[in-house]
């Protein structure tokens, strides 16, 4: 079987092939695709890979891709900062804490005499671990939670400014904790973390435990960890009932663990702890009125996310190792953005290098138009307007002239898809005509909202049910219909008009930052107008935001 793979290794280098080429030869041998790229790699001159391979040292390692005198090239670089945020970001629910601590336990229980000493010694480890933040979201979360809520209260009427980051972390029941806070608070500050993930990327220790979960699936639901060895909430801790993890991933539960356990061997300024929590219905009667009612509810929903902020020490080192770094981007104005985070070790250094060049659109064929009322309705497409139903009805008929006056593809960008999916709902309500007239004019085509990962998805790898909602057209109504089905069925409208000579076309309903709206040519007939509905800004009450304003203040 390895000689099969180095030759269709052989077979890839011998000339180009793109993903589908390479799975349908792998196919075709009977050979894993993926196990024969990667003995690839090591031989080729030129390496596509996706930011998610390039970004973490841990699956560059994987992959055997070495940046020291290579020339890495980054395309859509304007995402580059927020890539980097994620990969290095983690999350992880009461849920799988749970099932990652029942599944090191039968681990243990299985092979504890069979294994060495240092892999007991940090399975051990590990499982206390595991155990000290199950236990820190038990007992201390919904105090602190409630005393966050005191201080909030307490500082709004001094000052509302001051107070700001508080009084939305805890209208939303979310906690902003550092990485040092979070481990003094969970007993974990005496240990060892840069030793304890060595040790499990080394020893690979999570495939290792999550094949002997499939081989030995549990019989029960898991029990939460036990008490330690104080007996004074002993009672509390076994009357909380445990989630199951029937329907969750061991691996997954795994991962998502050495994910935070990573993130929380970071510098303490690189980024937050965010801990949500449900909020608890409020209370019917006097005598139910207390701490627990009005604070957060049971520990099951609770999730604990470490947010990376400070990119630039984790892209520090691909900075550095290559022998040059090409960022490329067609929207990387202002500048000042990157040399500010990520490429703050060269901002001022003869080695950044800036090149800009001029639109390939002449000027004279380009008619930008801002569009602020229709017939005295202002087009106010902030959240709490964005509905209603006088900026609704303007906003079609906006739309009906810009499709009667411009021929063939028309695209237009919404902020969310919450929003695109509510506007058409409304528009195909009885009695509403907008819906029913815009298709009269040209045939619309919605991108659906990509579907969740399934529960036995490993951090959305893996296959999921898609499910769609009916928008009432015939072109958008197929329940199996992907983002990629609605292109091409938007592309072969506009061309069979162009074919006819005839002006019709078809219009695109897309999403900012949606499948649909980069790394596509919208060349020619196929977006002879591009109109954005309202702009996607932030919610400026969310935590994560919050800290992350502060942070970019703080180094302008």
């Amino acid at each position: 079987q390895r000689t099969l793979e180095q030759q269709l290794s052989l077979q890839y280098l011998s000339q180009i092939h793109d993903i589908e080429d390479m799975v349908t030869r792998g196919k075709d041998q009977a050979v894993c695709p993926y196990y024969a790229s990667k003995d690839a790699v090591q031989y080729a001159h030129v390496i596509c890979i996706p930011y998610t391979v390039l970004l973490h040292p841990d699956v560059r390692a994987t992959f055997h891709l070495s940046l020291t005198n290579n020339v890495v090239i980054i395309d859509e670089a304007h995402n580059l900062v927020e890539a980097i945020s994620h990969s290095h970001s983690a999350e992880v629910c009461v849920a799988q804490l749970t099932g990652a601590f029942e599944a090191i336990q039968a681990y243990l229980k299985r092979y504890q005499t069979r294994l060495h000493n240092r892999s007991l010694y940090f399975l051990t480890l590990l499982s206390a671990i595991v155990k000290k933040l199950f236990f820190f979201v038990q007992r201390q979360l919904p105090a602190m939670m409630v005393a966050q809520s005191a201080t909030t209260a307490a500082g709004d009427s001094h000052s509302s400014s001051s107070s700001s980051s508080s009084a939305a972390a805890a209208s939303t029941k979310t906690l902003v904790m550092t990485v040092n806070d979070l481990l003094v608070r969970a007993g974990m500050d005496h240990v060892n973390l840069f030793a304890l993930r060595r040790f499990l990327v080394d020893a690979q220790l999570v495939p290792r435990i999550a094949s002997f979960r499939l081989r030995n699936p549990p019989t029960a639901p898991p029990p939460p960890p036990p008490p330690p060895s104080s007996s004074s909430s002993t009672a509390h801790v076994n009357s909380t009932t445990a989630p199951t993890t029937q329907h969750h991933s061991c691996k997954a539960d795994l991962q998502a663990v050495v994910a935070l356990l990573t993130c929380l061997t970071y510098h303490d300024d690189d980024g937050r702890v965010f801990v949500s929590m449900p909020t608890a219905p409020a209370a019917t009667s006097t005598a139910a009125a207390s701490t627990t009612t009005t604070g957060p509810t049971a520990s099951s929903g609770v999730c604990l996310k470490y947010q990376l902020l400070s990119t630039a020490n984790r892209f520090r080192d691909i900075v550095t190792q290559a022998r040059a770094l090409v960022l490329l981007g067609g929207t990387m104005q202002p500048f000042h953005y990157f040399t500010s985070t990520i490429l703050r070790d060269v901002a001022n250094t003869p080695r950044l290098r800036l090149f800009a060049c001029g639109h390939i659109i002449p000027r004279k064929q380009l008619l930008p138009l801002m569009v602020a009322k229709h017939r005295g309705v202002t087009l106010d497409f902030t959240h709490e307007r964005r509905l209603h139903r006088d900026v609704t009805t303007a906003l079609g008929d906006v739309l009906l002239q810009i499709f009667a006056a411009v021929p063939r593809g028309v695209v237009v960008f919404f902020p969310s898809y919450q929003y695109v999916e509510a506007l058409v709902r409304q528009w195909q309500q009885p009695g509403e005509t907008t819906w029913i007239r815009l298709n009269a004019v040209k045939p619309i085509y919605v991108e659906r909202r990509p579907p969740p990962p399934t529960a036995t998805s490993s951090h959305g790898h893996g296959h999921s049910h898609s499910h769609s909602h009916s928008h009432g057209h015939g072109h958008s109504d197929n329940p199996g219909a992907g983002s990629q089905n609605i292109w091409d069925s938007y592309c072969r409208e506009v061309q069979q008009a162009q074919a006819r000579g005839g002006t019709r076309g078809a219009c695109l309903f897309s999403v900012l930052g949606g499948k649909l709206s980069e790394g596509i040519n919208f060349s020619d007939d196929l977006a002879r107008a591009v109109v954005v509905v309202g702009m996607p800004f932030p919610d400026t009450r969310d935590a994560v935001l919050q800290e992350k304003m502060r942070l970019y203040n703080a180094l302008s």
